[in-house]
């Protein structure tokens, strides 16, 4: 019995209603302990929401300011691929493309970077972790209430 199956409503109704008593026992009792240590975890993890909370509202900031910065680096790029299009055969154009492959480039390599830090950064991690214990407990507590 793995944690991951106390979401799925039909596991916990299946394990109360297990014809055997033992495996009915074994079950519950695995059950209230994922219960136990979850309601242990969030009880812990209260005392950081506000703290996490804040760096995730510090990390959405800085996002935007990223992702509008790079949407304006992006429309730079785009200015100068036409300027470089209109401009080809003559000695500005291939410069010009150039600095438009550069900006477009640099700009998408930044606001990938910046996604992919946000996504493993240790907030969100926390934050996960936090919303996924709190619905085991909810999926726990649907079937005993």
């Amino acid at each position: 019995l793995g944690c991951e199956r106390l979401f799925e409503l039909d596991f916990i109704i299946e394990c109360v209603s297990t014809p055997d008593a033992a495996e009915r026992a074994k079950r519950i009792d695995h059950m209230v302990d994922c219960y136990d240590r979850c309601q242990l975890l969030l009880k812990y993890s209260t005392q950081y929401v506000e703290q996490i909370a804040h760096s995730l509202e510090q990390q959405k900031e800085k996002q935007n300011r990223i992702g509008l910065g790079s949407s304006g680096v992006g429309v730079l790029s785009g200015v100068l691929g036409i300027a470089a299009a209109a401009t080809i055969l003559t000695p500005a154009g291939p410069p010009l493309l150039i600095a438009s492959l550069f900006f477009g480039g640099g700009a998408t390599a930044v606001q990938t970077g910046s996604e992919a830090y946000n996504y493993f950064s240790e907030p969100n991690k926390l934050a996960d972790r936090i919303i996924a214990l709190h619905g085991m407990v909810l999926s726990i507590l649907r079937v005993t209430s």
